[in-house]
């Protein structure tokens, strides 16, 4: 994928330079714009942790708009929406994006969001339907259809009166892509990365930790800036071995971030594994820029190399039940290394997670087992042995709550932080998110066909307004027991007479909000 394609892209750009991007990447490849991505981390620093900057204002190096690169920022001010709107729609007739200036309160999107709703922003126009007078907007991640006089309001009320697109000169271009070796090559050598900034931030949040936010700013642009690199080293074939170690900074800087989330909402999360993350951060980022510039001297491509992975240790039984076991292990290493974990059963194979957790069911009552794991690698290498587990399950369970710790899937989810088996943990304080769709859903495996009465679904504000109970035994045919057209947060219960069945969904219709569907829990009695 893209990074174009990526939330980490837009939350951490200028909006107005990440709409540019994704309206270039349409016609062109936007990955020799990003020869000069590599952030100073002096630079980061400065910004965002003594000036109190954040991603989106940070000044990054790589631009959109390049008159060497032939690409160049049309910009027409106006007084009012009304007299520039020809202009536009004529535009727009031609298959050109117009980019355009909002003040927040007037776009829905932008209310449900929460956003500053006296704040500017940058929104792109992609196409108007004429007959009806309706533009489609797209603001990442949203693609939305507003009429005429919600654009009008919103642009009529920004104190930047002016639309700008976007012309491309190709041959210019095409000289741009073949002559920008050597000005990333001075670039890259002249980068000493400032990494002992590193050691300033561990030593500022030793004594007092900045705030979460800031924080994950300053490792997002670490994070996106390394992941453009690694895409132009790719492209452009130097040594192998610099693109993975790029993705594996960019990587551990994104779980520093993820750190960094979950330690703004709870109190109790280890600063110290994060301050020992970066100390590992600023040594990996040494090690890139040292054995790169010495290929760039010598022209002598650095030997590549892969180590097979280890098994994962310190496997854990978090929680037994009649037909589940929910293990977890140490991830340190295969987050860093981009691992994944092959599950076997007594010895036959039950299926693959990139997590540090996972809850096996299909399993009989009162009865053991051996579980082992093993690590792969990107290159398909897995660990010489696997670490085992023996475990024996609980007696038949047929009372209380069928659907406690049991394995439960998910069309998508959001991120990291709001995966699916959040929804079975019993956690007031952790749910499951789904991507920003209506046609998303979550069922829940209760090991095998069983007799309930009642479903309780405790939902987010990120409810459903729209959604279906619905049941199988085999997961191929569904059935429905309960529709709901007037859904609304907190908790609902949902009484069923004679009810049996060994899976049951929620099916997501129609979103009360702009986000995807969200559950703190699903409870089967």
């Amino acid at each position: 994928m893209s990074i174009i394609d990526s939330s980490l892209f837009y939350s951490f750009i200028n909006c107005r330079k990440g709409q540019y991007f994704r309206n270039l990447s349409h016609t062109l490849d936007v990955t020799p714009f990003f020869w000069n991505s590599f952030e100073d981390i002096k630079e980061i620093y400065e910004h965002i942790i003594v000036q109190g900057g954040s991603g989106w204002t940070y000044p990054w190096n790589t631009n959109p708009i390049s008159q060497q690169a032939g690409v160049h920022e049309v910009v027409e001010p106006f007084v009012t929406f009304e007299e520039a709107k020809n202009e536009i729609d004529r535009l727009l007739s031609e298959n050109k994006h117009i980019f355009i200036y909002i003040r927040n309160r007037f776009v829905p999107h932008m209310v449900l969001t929460g956003s500053d709703l006296e704040g500017i922003h940058s929104i792109t126009i992609i196409s108007h339907n004429a007959s009806e007078d309706i533009y489609r907007v797209w603001d990442y991640p949203f693609d939305k259809e507003y009429e005429l006089n919600i654009i009008q309001e919103a642009c009529n009320h920004s104190t930047i009166k002016e639309f700008s697109y976007i012309t491309i000169d190709k041959s210019e271009y095409d000289r741009f892509q073949q002559n920008t070796e050597n000005d990333f090559k001075q670039w890259m050598l002249n980068s000493d990365g400032n990494f002992h900034y590193y050691e300033h931030l561990r030593k500022v949040m030793s004594a007092s930790c900045p705030a979460a936010k800031t924080l994950i700013s300053f490792f997002g642009v670490v994070a996106l800036s390394r992941k453009m690199l690694s895409q132009y080293i790719e492209k452009e074939e130097y040594s192998r071995i610099h693109f993975e170690r790029l993705l594996r900074i960019s990587n551990l800087a994104e779980i520093i971030k993820q750190k960094l989330v979950r330690l703004s909402v709870s109190e109790n999360y280890n600063i110290e594994k994060i301050l020992t993350n970066i100390e590992e951060l600023q040594k990996m980022e040494h090690e890139f820029l040292e054995d790169f510039k010495r290929e760039l001297v010598t022209g002598i491509e650095t030997d590549y190399y892969s180590i097979k992975p280890t098994a994962p240790v310190h496997i854990n039984v978090k929680h037994l039940t009649d037909t589940s076991v929910w293990l977890t292990w140490d991830n340190s290493r295969g987050e860093i290394e981009m691992l994944r974990y092959n599950i076997y059963v007594d010895n036959t194979f039950y299926g693959t997670c990139a997590a540090d957790n996972i809850i096996i069911g299909n399993l009989s009552p009162d009865s053991i087992y051996i579980i082992s794991i093993e690590s792969v690698n990107k290159w398909n290498q897995s660990s010489a042995e696997r670490a085992s587990v023996q475990i024996k399950t609980t007696p038949l369970v047929e009372e209380g709550n069928l659907s406690c710790y049991k394995p439960v899937y998910a069309s998508s989810v959001e991120n990291d932080l709001f995966v699916v088996t959040n929804a079975v943990d019993q956690q007031g304080s952790t749910r499951w998110s789904s991507l920003h769709n209506d046609s998303e859903w979550i069922y829940v495996d209760l090991g095998r066909v069983k007799k309930f009465s009642s479903v309780l679904l405790n939902w987010e504000s990120a409810c459903a307004a729209e959604y279906k109970l619905q049941i199988s035994n085999d997961r191929e045919e569904w059935n429905d027991i309960y529709h709901n057209q007037n859904g609304k947060e907190g908790i609902i219960e949902i009484n069923i007479e004679d009810a049996s069945a060994r899976y049951i969904k929620v099916l997501g219709i129609r979103r009360a909000s702009v986000y995807g569907y969200s559950l703190w829990e699903i409870s089967v009695f």
